[in-house]
Formats: structure tokens, sequence, C-alpha cells
């Protein structure tokens, strides 16, 4: 994505937050139409935008920093809901590039990690999660209802770190 559309991006979700109030993460609800803006926040936290970002110790790729399980986790949706425009795209790299890997995401366009997020978001955040649960899911996976309080604690830092960068903007 080009930086201008990123800066509209993230001033459009900033304006969402804002108007939301305090709790703004909380409040601003992910519809179809706001997908762009939630993973070009997301991109802006895990990479900069930095398509070859490597991370985790050698773990997280690309500039959404998929790990092999959260593209397992999208796959396996993937393969399950096959009409799926989100899940046919993927589907598609899968197949074109032999089998995709967290490793592979870097030879792969910028719309292979979108579409891989769409799908691992419709199978553990459903079809309108809130941009914090969305946050939250991408970088701690999905809800641990065993541990919720410990899965809270350790996403809190993402979530601050979208706050402001939304309010920095």
């Amino acid at each position: 994505m080009m930086k201008f559309q990123w800066v509209v991006s993230v001033i459009l979700l900033a304006v969402a937050v804002a108007m939301a109030g305090e709790s703004g993460l909380r409040k601003v609800v992910v519809t179809d139409a706001d997908w762009s803006f939630a993973i070009s926040l997301m991109t802006e936290l895990e990479s900069s935008g930095k398509k070859a970002t490597i991370g985790d110790q050698g773990e997280s790729f690309g500039i959404l920093q998929i790990q092999n399980g959260y593209l397992g986790d999208a796959l396996d949706w993937a393969r399950r809901n096959s009409e799926d425009p989100h899940a046919s795209a993927v589907l598609f790299w899968d197949k074109k590039l032999g089998g995709l890997t967290a490793e592979r995401l870097l030879e792969a366009p910028s719309t292979v990690p979108y579409n891989i997020v769409r799908c691992y978001m419709v199978r553990w955040a459903g079809k309108a999660p809130t941009l914090e649960w969305v946050l939250r899911i991408h970088n701690g996976g999905p809800f641990d209802q065993e541990d919720p309080v410990h899965w809270r604690k350790k996403t809190n830092r993402h979530v601050k770190r979208a706050r402001d960068l939304l309010t920095r903007n």
C-alpha cells in the first residue's frame, strides 16, 4: 500500500477512535469496509510496512509478521470456506507457491498476507469484531478461555502501541 493510502487509512481510523472516546479501540467495530484500515494499522505496528521483515527470533515473517501456526489456521479455514473471496485468494497462492509457509510470504504479493489475516480473523474473531479484539487476536492468537487474564496482559502492549500510533497521527 502506498504511503499516502496508509496515512489516509490511519487518519480515518484515528477519527473513528477519537469519536468513540476513551475506550475507542473497544468501540470501533471492524466491518467489511474497515478491514483495509485495520490491516494498515496492523502493518505499521508489525513492520512499518517493510515487506522483508523477519521478527520474533525468526518465527514471524512479512509485513504482518505472520507465523506458521497463524498461517495454518488461516489455510484450514480457507480450505473449508473456499467460496469466500479471501479464502480463494489464499488457496490460489498456496497452490502457486507450492505450499504457503510463513517464510514464503516474503516472496508473495502484499495482498496475500492481507487475505491470510482476513481468513484468520473470520475464524477467530467473527464477522464484526472490534478493532481492539482484532489487534489482540492478531498479536496473541485466539482468545484463551483457560487464562483470559494472561491473554489480555500479553496483548496489552500491542493495543497500547496502536492507541499511541493513532493519537500521534
